[in-house]
């Protein structure tokens, strides 16, 4: 009797188990049918008529604008809008009118892309001309394999020092970019007395000026080519192994610096007049001479050497730069140190 009893009770707690167990599969499809409650959206620009939202949107730099066609599909669809392209690009091309001026037949081509697409291209095209990127364009396309020792850019003219003592002047044109115009030999680098140190030039006047060892300084007229002699020679001093390390030179002015022995040379180059005498500084090599554009002064860097003495060890030594500006009065033809 106890028996079947027991196992009455234990059917009774199977059959509560598989009946709470089919409850919960219940309550589960239940669930599963019911639809999924969406979320109410929160974007306030949304909510305005898209006439503002392309206003918005037209104040955004082209970087945060491209960020922007990722936050949903809704505001890509809006930064696809050609109007706002539209007036990207008129404005881009009001401000640099010369984006299509090495290949004006490009222009004609990008009639038929969209707005957006003329705006991309326009803008690559613009940082480029800016140097907001980085382009190597070969512009000596000869063998010559010469390692290039100078440069010196004055607005349209570029001027290029080579380790075989040639002298390559470029012209800038807005067609084809910087093209070879003349080029000037100067002997074999094998002598000292010919070797090329210095290059600068003058566009507004179409000088060439170069300077070399023994301070021995050449001007020549661009215009006349390379075959004509120097209009003006210029000579420091006597020394055959000066080295000029910087010139400077505007419409009447002409300065050389260098070293062996550390001196800087002043003429008045139209004249051949020096106006200074050989400056020595014992302690300081001369780096960079130049002409400020307010009046008649010559600044000259300076990288100073000191030597401090410690007992039983080397010279220790330390540098630092510094500046010397000089006033050239042309009446009483020398320096005066400001």
């Amino acid at each position: 009797m106890t028996r079947r009893k027991s196992v009455q009770l234990l059917v009774k707690k199977l059959s509560i188990l598989s009946n709470h167990h089919h409850e919960k599969e219940l309550v589960q499809e239940q669930c599963q049918k019911e639809p999924c409650r969406e979320q109410p959206q929160t974007d306030i620009l949304s909510s305005f008529p898209i006439e503002i939202i392309l206003k918005i949107f037209s104040f955004l730099s082209f970087q945060d604008l491209v960020k922007v066609q990722l936050t949903c599909r809704l505001w890509y669809r809006l930064t696809q809008d050609s109007s706002l392209w539209k007036c990207r690009f008129q404005d881009l091309n009001a401000r640099c009118t010369d984006i299509y001026a090495h290949n004006p037949t490009k222009l004609a081509e990008t009639c038929s892309l969209s707005w957006h697409k003329r705006y991309c291209q326009a803008i690559t095209l613009t940082n480029w001309r800016m140097g907001a990127t980085q382009r190597v364009i070969k512009i000596n396309k000869d063998d010559d394999s010469s390692r290039v020792l100078s440069v010196k850019l004055r607005d349209h003219l570029l001027v290029t020092l080579t380790e075989n003592n040639v002298v390559k002047l470029y012209e800038y044109t807005s067609d084809n970019g910087f093209v070879f115009k003349l080029q000037w030999y100067f002997g074999d680098p094998s002598s000292t007395q010919n070797i090329v140190e210095c290059i600068d030039v003058l566009p507004h006047i179409h000088i060439l000026v170069i300077a070399q060892r023994g301070s021995r300084c050449m001007f020549f007229d661009i215009n006349k080519g390379s075959n004509h002699d120097p209009i003006q020679v210029l000579k420091g001093g006597s020394h055959p192994w000066f080295i000029p390390d910087s010139i400077a030179v505007n419409q009447d002015y002409f300065a050389v610096a260098g070293r062996k022995p550390s001196a800087v040379f002043i003429w008045n180059w139209r004249k051949g007049i020096r106006l200074s005498s050989r400056v020595s500084i014992d302690c300081c090599r001369i780096h960079n001479i130049d002409f400020s554009n307010v009046s008649r002064h010559l600044i000259i860097n300076l990288i100073v050497y000191f030597y401090q003495v410690i007992t039983s060890s080397p010279s220790a030594q330390t540098d630092y730069c510094t500046f010397l500006i000089y006033l050239i009065a042309p009446s009483m033809q020398q320096l005066h140190t400001i």
